[in-house]
C-alpha cells in the first residue's frame, strides 16, 4: 500500500497529470491525434497503391513471358479438335456394326426382384 501511494505522489508532481492538460492540452493531443490518422491514412493509401503496382507489373510479366506456351497449347488443343472431328466423321460414314462403336446409357429393372438375393 505504502509503494503505491509513493508512486501516486511521484506522479502528482507531474504537472500534465496534476492538470490534466486544461483545454490547451486537449487541443493538442486532438490535433496530434488527427495528424497521426491522416498521417496513417496516408501511408495505407500509399502503401495499397505500391502493393498493386506491383500486382499489376509482375502480372503482366508473366502474361508476356508465357504468352508462347499459352499459343502453343491453343494450337494442341485445336489440333486435338481436328483430330476429333475428324475421326467422328469417319466413323459415321464407315459405320458398318464394327466393334469400335461404344453404347453408355442407363437402365430400369423391371418385373419380379428376387428378395433374397445373397450379397
Amino acid at each position: 500500500m505504502r509503494l503505491e501511494s509513493e508512486r501516486y505522489q511521484a506522479l502528482k508532481g507531474n504537472a500534465a497529470v496534476q492538470s490534466g492538460g486544461g483545454i490547451l492540452g486537449r487541443l493538442i493531443a486532438f490535433v496530434i491525434g488527427s495528424i497521426a490518422l491522416v498521417g496513417a491514412l496516408l501511408f495505407s493509401v500509399v502503401l495499397f497503391a505500391m502493393v498493386l503496382a506491383t500486382a499489376v507489373v509482375g502480372g503482366g510479366y508473366l502474361w508476356w513471358k508465357t504468352r508462347a506456351l499459352r499459343k502453343h497449347v491453343r494450337e494442341q488443343m485445336q489440333s486435338a479438335m481436328r483430330d476429333a472431328q475428324r475421326d467422328l466423321n469417319g466413323r459415321n460414314a464407315n459405320d458398318s456394326g464394327s466393334d469400335s462403336v461404344i453404347i453408355e446409357g442407363e437402365y430400369v429393372r423391371e418385373g419380379n426382384v428376387r428378395d433374397d438375393v445373397r450379397r
